[in-house]
């Protein structure tokens, strides 16, 4: 056993912290099940490990840690590498263990272990899961965990027949980039002038909800809406639907917007929000997470007129955050103010909720400020359930793409 193992064995003998707060006190230890990077205000923001089986997972955990404590020592700002890139060391070391059946890493510098283990990778995957698999090995090797490089002419052979393509970017034609640029701009032309009465609307809808909510619980003598059965749940909300589209406001609004739709999910603001977010890509070239940074005030206009958004991009080292700024449009003013202004009180109902599930000790400091740091944005998630306690420990407030960026707007 090396020196470098010796010693990492003896570190974890005490299972020692591997993430700290913004205080510097220890948050989550290397066996626990979930790693907690909060602090660094990252995209991503935990480790989990609950998924690994146990005969594998503390080992992927020790081997993580290692190369984190190596990362931290080599590093001229002592920051260990970006937690996004930490999942991807998580998901390939235990690709790496389920095919070869062994967490027990130290082994591949033996030759005859080796063989094996690039034996049972042969067929697993794309062009780009083999490298990450062959990156996360020449890492455990530069932190001097194992002593083994793997170069491309092994990894090709773990590449699945069909899977070698490098890929390639698509330009849109020109039909299909106007059929998708001219509704969206239509949409937000329309929609930004009714901006705030949307929240206002918002504003009410929630308060009546809150309040309707209490008097059916109470006359069902229960004491939480979970206690409901889905029939009882169902009837209340239609109830409830009815009456608020009998409101002046909405009936009023609804002349103006034919779409607007009151959802406590949020379906209709999502869909709003999809295409304001849809907007500023479009007229900025602005990354996923880049965009999701933006608020209304990531607009401006240089003395030489040139009209700019900022926000912040992720993409160096470590994961930190650098400010910067994409040339684009006027038309992403109104989008990124039609998107912030009409989610005003879903952000600042779901941020009041959060200061009052801090207050309470149910999120620490970091974790409030990454949620905070969420709300800031115009593209938040626009869901907020009856319950304050699932409100509260919802991990991301940011909008959700996950269903990919729906062009309708709901009906």
């Amino acid at each position: 056993m090396s020196k470098k193992l010796m010693q990492l064995n003896q570190d974890l003998a005490d299972n020692p912290y591997v993430t700290f707060n913004s205080g510097g006190q220890g948050v989550s230890r290397v066996f626990d099940l979930t790693w907690d990077f909060h602090v660094k205000k990252q995209n991503a923001t935990e480790i989990n490990f609950g998924f690994i089986d146990e005969k594998h997972r503390q080992n992927i955990q020790s081997y993580l840690y290692a190369v984190i404590e190596w990362q931290k020592k080599h590093s001229s700002s002592g920051e260990h590498g970006a937690v996004g890139t930490l999942l991807g060391y998580r998901k390939h070391l235990n690709a790496i263990a389920t095919r070869w059946g062994n967490s027990d890493f130290s082994l591949l510098s033996n030759e005859r272990e080796w063989k094996q283990c690039s034996k049972k990778l042969e067929g697993y995957g794309a062009k780009a899961t083999c490298s990450g698999l062959a990156l996360t090995v020449n890492i455990l090797s530069k932190a001097e965990l194992i002593s083994r490089y793997v170069s491309q002419k092994e990894y090709v052979k773990w590449i699945e027949n069909g899977a070698d393509g490098d890929g390639q970017a698509i330009a849109l034609p020109d039909a299909i980039y106007a059929s998708i640029l001219k509704p969206t701009i239509e949409f937000v032309e329309t929609c930004y002038p009714y901006r705030h009465q949307i929240s206002d609307i918002m504003v009410k809808v929630y308060a009546y909800q809150d309040d309707m909510l209490q008097v059916e619980l109470d006359t069902l003598s229960l004491n939480h809406i979970d206690e409901m059965t889905v029939n009882q749940r169902a009837a209340f909300i239609r109830r409830l639907n009815v009456k608020i589209y009998r409101w002046a406001e909405v009936r009023e609004l609804q002349k103006a917007l034919p779409c607007f739709k009151v959802y406590r999910q949020g379906h209709w603001l999502v869909a709003l929000l999809k295409k304001c977010f849809i907007c500023v890509g479009l007229f900025s070239a602005a990354r996923q997470n880049e965009l999701m940074t933006m608020n209304k005030d990531s607009y401006s206009v240089t003395q030489s007129g040139v009209p700019k958004v900022s926000g912040f991009t992720t993409k160096k080292e470590h994961g930190n955050k650098i400010y910067t700024t994409w040339n684009t449009a006027p038309i992403s003013k109104m989008a990124l103010g039609l998107a912030y202004d009409a989610t005003e009180a879903t952000r600042q109902y779901a941020l009041n909720q959060v200061e009052q599930g801090f207050q309470s000790g149910q999120l620490t400091k970091d974790q409030y400020d990454n949620k905070a740091q969420d709300l800031n944005s115009a593209f938040i998630a626009a869901d907020i359930p009856f319950s304050s306690s699932e409100l509260q420990t919802k991990k991301r407030f940011k909008l959700s793409l996950s269903n990919g960026l729906n062009l309708e707007v709901v009906n």
